[in-house]
């Protein structure tokens, strides 16, 4: 993190540079417009990708798809807007990591911890689902995307790749997309078609779930191209001495979720979290989330390289970001007029709803 010192970006004081990635840069910055002034994760895109379609398209679509959800398990918006010919993203920031930090860490959670994420995750895609405007597909579940925060909450970030099913007929997706290890193997053979719904996001949650019960890849392949035929087949690598001391209810719940064919696995999102409800139904949830709360202060002093080291070229995150309602849309009030800002945002929303 680099620290910075009396540098505005509009109204907002950037504080320290927190990530960067492909597409911007997120900093810590401080909204002195309400009172009393909040922290925020403010993303910016790189000037240079402003102007770039695809770029734009990808950090408009996540933007104005997560003012839609206003969930307490979804990372969310505070603003969409733009300064000086430059788009950005400003959400609430949150204390926390993403749980490929236990994956990386070595720090192994219980079942019972790993049904409680799975649990809020779930409630998420079942708001994303069911939205009254039209069935949000996350199409990108994966570890990087799941954040923990301090208090033990699971809350679903980036949905850049996100699509809206209602004008999915309308508007073919023509490529593959999300992080390979967590892709549903029908995204592979039906790029294309519609029917790839709301189960590509039911299995890559199981995957994700897999991956935390075990502590190793559900997948391992020397090369891209090995990768793609097991993911495509689903044929997983699997040493039964790594279940033998979890609970087989869980185990059994995982692997319907993570089933090759999508009648195979359950029919939507509430239906899984009905199955995690019944394993949890005689947990203290309370006192799994003070556990959970205590393993995401504790990753941070276990920073160290493994195999789920993010900078693996085989399984390597789009941008994740420790973000968190309010929705607001604005242009930059030295863009007077119908701003190149307003037209996207016109014709997004026309898109998506």
């Amino acid at each position: 993190m680099s620290t910075i010192s009396n540098n505005y970006f509009g109204r907002y004081q950037l504080l320290e540079k927190i990530a960067s990635g492909g597409m911007g840069e997120v900093y810590k910055a401080k909204d002195p417009s309400v009172t009393p002034a909040r922290l925020v994760a403010l993303k910016r895109i790189y000037p240079h990708l402003s102007h770039h379609p695809k770029y734009l398209a990808l950090f408009m679509r996540e933007a104005y798809i997560t003012l839609q959800l206003q969930h307490k398990n979804i990372v969310q918006v505070y603003e969409l807007g733009e300064r000086h010919d430059e788009l950005f993203i400003a959400m609430e920031l949150i204390i926390g990591k993403h749980v490929g930090h236990y994956l990386a860490t070595g720090d192994r959670l219980s079942a019972e911890e790993i049904a409680l994420v799975g649990k809020d995750i779930l409630e998420a895609l079942v708001y994303a689902h069911t939205h009254k405007e039209a069935t949000v597909i996350h199409q990108d579940i994966s570890p990087e995307n799941i954040i923990l925060d301090d208090q033990g909450v699971a809350k679903l970030c980036d949905f850049g790749l996100a699509r809206a099913l209602r004008t999915a007929t309308n508007v073919p997706e023509r490529y593959v997309i999300g992080k390979l290890a967590y892709m549903a193997p029908e995204q592979f053979y039906n790029p294309d078609d519609a029917t790839v719904d709301c189960g590509v996001d039911i299995y890559g949650l199981g995957v994700v779930l897999y991956e935390l019960l075990t502590g190793k890849r559900r997948f391992i392949a020397v090369t891209v191209e090995q990768l793609l035929i097991q993911v495509k087949e689903c044929a997983a690598v699997v040493d039964p001495s790594d279940l033998q001391h979890c609970p087989a209810s869980f185990v059994s719940i995982l692997e319907r979720a993570t089933a090759r064919a999508v009648t195979d696995r359950y029919s939507s999102a509430g239906e899984f979290l009905l199955a995690l409800d019944g394993f949890l139904y005689h947990e203290n949830i309370a006192s799994i989330r003070e556990s959970l709360a205590s393993h995401m202060l504790g990753t941070t002093e276990k920073a160290k390289q493994s195999e789920f080291e993010t900078t693996d070229s085989l399984h390597a995150p789009t941008e994740w970001l420790d973000l968190k309602p309010q929705t607001l849309v604005s242009a930059d009030s030295t863009h007077p007029g119908d701003s190149r800002f307003k037209r996207l945002l016109r014709g997004l929303r026309a898109a998506m709803f």
